[in-house]
């Protein structure tokens, strides 16, 4: 996927969806996308929460349900999380969401499992400082959030692209942008997992997700780059990761284009 990213990059592209193997496109999905570049994300509303996160699959109607990233401890709180009425942040990054078997994490499927599909024709953004984890499955990035794709190296890959959205959503907040979240325009026929092996490597975000969160609300704005260059720095500092972040982020920058402009937002 960095790689890919690079290409686009320099390749000007006005716009980088990204999937992974297993998510199947729904008939309409590229019409969708489409609808959403030229014309921006229609926010119904904006999701909130006063314990700093929100579990945004219940807001799409799945209520036993949670996305990889959701600390297990704030599960039982999730229900304080409440809609704002209102437009919020302009939108840098879009999640759809992945109906059938979602980016859930290793303990709901060991323990529940169930086959989940989600509200249609709905859309929302997060609120600032309610954080929700996003992927790197059916994510839509405008060029304003390119410097955000980089991930992080030196973790599990069950960790390296949910760090990437903690961070990219506080440096999205620094910068007076925002998340959105969208339907489904994809199902999932997931690829052989081993449970076990999953749960073994997300272990680091049931400890530590929280916490990290918490630190990366500490950056600065001022451009995105700058940010997420900070965000690095502040996790190099704290023994999430290695230093060799610093430098191949520093390499993955110089491949954004300059002639990419944001059609959204």
């Amino acid at each position: 996927k960095m790689m890919g990213y690079l290409y686009a990059f320099q390749h000007g592209a006005e716009a980088i969806f990204e999937s992974d193997d297993d998510n199947i496109p729904y008939p309409n999905a590229v019409d969708v996308v489409n609808r959403d570049l030229t014309l921006g994300l229609p926010v119904e509303s904006v999701l909130a929460s006063q314990t700093g996160w929100v579990n945004v699959y219940k807001a799409f109607g799945a209520l036993e349900a949670w996305p990889r990233g959701f600390p297990l401890h704030k599960l039982a709180v999730s229900s304080e999380q409440f809609m704002i009425s209102e437009r919020g942040l302009p939108w840098g990054v879009m999640q759809y969401l992945a109906d059938e078997d979602p980016d859930v994490d290793s303990i709901y499927r060991m323990t529940n499992g169930k086959t989940v599909y989600f509200s249609r024709e709905k859309r929302i953004s997060i609120a600032q400082n309610s954080f929700s984890p996003f992927n790197s499955q059916a994510t839509l990035w405008t060029p304003a959030a390119y410097p955000l794709m980089f991930l992080p190296l030196g973790v599990h890959d069950r960790i390296t692209d949910i760090l990437r959205g903690y961070i990219a959503l506080s440096c999205l907040w620094k910068n007076e942008m925002t998340l959105g979240f969208a339907s489904p325009i994809v199902f999932q026929v997931r690829n052989f997992h081993n449970l076990l092996n999953d749960f073994e490597q997300e272990i680091e975000l049931y400890l530590h997700g929280e916490s990290w969160c918490k630190g990366l609300l500490g950056i600065s704005g001022g451009g995105m780059a700058k940010s997420f260059s900070e965000a690095l720095q502040m996790l190099i500092g704290n023994s999430v990761l290695p230093s060799q972040n610093i430098a191949a982020y520093t390499e993955f920058l110089k491949y954004i284009s300059t002639e990419c402009s944001p059609k959204t937002g």
